[in-house]
């Protein structure tokens, strides 16, 4: 009786008292019977989330009037908002966001501090860099000739250096001064704007990577057991020899209509796509953007350990199994797509998991305009950081056409490449004119035939 301990082991014995059991939910572990992987994987999550509410998404128009913030002509809004055929001026990929420019002078100001600095502003360097891609010139040489050919003032009115003329050794200089990290935080910049704007939504990613052909021999040097550009590796796929190059592994964030780049790095192209693909993932992870819900990836990144990998971040992966896959729990959709039931929701349906899985897709249509339209399948440079920095200006020439076909409020813009590849200075309203009285616009007249109404001034309604 002396003893507390003694006492309450003989009181609930003489009462018949048992232990309660543990407050709150019992852990999944002392459940009984066998439970497949994504029981235990995909636990901690929230509940599971239909096929259906996974691809349901806002509506691209959006709700602030952008055209009426800048100094438009009333004929320029009436291109952009009654005029279908009318794809936009690379001027306004600018001009509607002034935010680059911002963050292009504190790029300026904090490479001052580093003791280095460019003979001309950064954000003219971005400007005709991009031009450069968009036009589609593989070469520097190429564009500098186009702007003598046309008009070498054409950029004059958007750059803070008028007088700015690129040459070949101006973009050399402008890739080599330029950290890394700079580029890594312009690209970021621009990206948060879609966040902040409610345009995206982190649910469905696809993962996939491109070859980039280096600016070297796809042969080693004479008498030397080295590539001239030592960062570089050889890429063969599907017995096909590719040459020496690098593999850019991207994430795509899919919004229906908008699909964003959101992540990217650069990596010898004689790794594997396995290990390329998990140390992506690594890297996306520890960058602090949200976790996907859902990740799409071909048959290259396939591995149980990358499919583990995503589900203890919460990530549901889906990604194509080799034919040759055997004793694993697979389901077979069809006679190229392969997934493996232990990673994903036993309440998805085979239909649900083909419909979603035929969204990868989207990602080669991404990748297509950078060799068709860009051209940019092989660079100018050599060097893994060199490579890197060339591809996020790629990205972010991506991120400010989808922007800006937002905010003049053309959505089908999205999905055209070739949108907003005019210059304003050297275009004439006049060929839009019949095109403008298709869509019921009578214009002035003085004589017969004759058009006085300048289309590029202001007049009042």
């Amino acid at each position: 009786m002396k003893d507390p301990k003694q006492y309450q082991q003989a009181k609930k014995i003489l009462l018949g008292i048992r232990n309660s059991g543990k407050r709150g939910r019992p852990s999944i572990f002392q459940l009984q019977g066998i439970k497949p992987l994504e029981h235990y994987f995909l636990s901690s999550r929230k509940p599971v989330k239909s096929p259906s509410h996974l691809t349901r998404f806002r509506n691209l128009n959006l709700r602030y009037d952008f055209l009426d913030q800048l100094p438009l002509t009333l004929a320029e809004k009436v291109l952009y908002t009654d005029l279908p055929e009318f794809d936009g001026y690379f001027d306004d990929l600018f001009l509607f966001n002034p935010h680059l420019g911002v963050i292009c002078t504190q790029l300026a100001h904090d490479l001052h501090h580093q003791g280095k600095s460019l003979p001309h502003p950064i954000y003219d360097y971005f400007i005709l860099e991009m031009a450069r891609i968009h036009t589609g010139n593989p070469t520097y040489r190429g564009f500098q000739r186009n702007l003598l050919f046309f008009n070498p003032t054409a950029f004059a009115h958007i750059l803070e250096d008028p007088q700015f003329f690129p040459t070949p050794q101006d973009f050399s200089e402008f890739f080599h001064l330029l950290p890394l990290e700079m580029m890594y935080t312009v690209f970021y910049e621009i990206l948060s704007e879609f966040i902040d704007l409610h345009l995206i939504s982190f649910r469905i990613m696809i993962w996939d990577c491109q070859f980039i052909h280096t600016n070297g021999s796809d042969y080693k040097l004479p008498d030397s057991d080295h590539y001239s550009d030592r960062d570089a590796g050889i890429r063969r796929h599907q017995n096909k020899f590719l040459g020496l190059g690098y593999m850019a592994s991207t994430l795509y964030i899919y919004c229906n209509q908008l699909v964003v780049p959101v992540y990217c790095m650069i990596f010898p192209a004689n790794l594997s796509d396995k290990v390329i693909f998990h140390t992506t993932m690594e890297g996306y992870y520890k960058h602090g953007l949200p976790n996907p819900y859902l990740l799409l990836a071909d048959a290259g990144a396939y591995a149980v350990k990358n499919l583990r990998f995503l589900a203890t971040h919460n990530t549901i992966g889906m990604i194509n199994a080799p034919k040759t896959v055997k004793h694993q729990h697979m389901v077979h959709l069809r006679e190229d797509i392969h997934l493996n039931r232990d990673f994903v929701p036993s309440s998805w349906t085979d239909a649900d998991l083909l419909s979603l899985y035929s969204l990868r897709t989207t990602i080669e249509r991404q990748f297509s305009h950078n060799v068709q339209i860009y051209h940019v399948k092989e660079v100018n440079i050599r060097g893994i950081d060199q490579v890197a920095k060339h591809r996020f200006v790629v990205l972010l020439l991506d991120l400010l056409t989808q922007l800006t076909a937002l905010k003049v409020g053309k959505p089908e813009l999205l999905g055209r490449f070739t949108a907003f590849s005019m210059m304003r200075s050297g275009d004439s309203m006049e060929r839009y004119w019949r095109a403008l009285q298709k869509h019921g616009y009578r214009l002035f007249q003085i004589s017969e035939g004759q058009v006085v109404y300048p289309l590029n001034t202001h007049i009042s309604p």
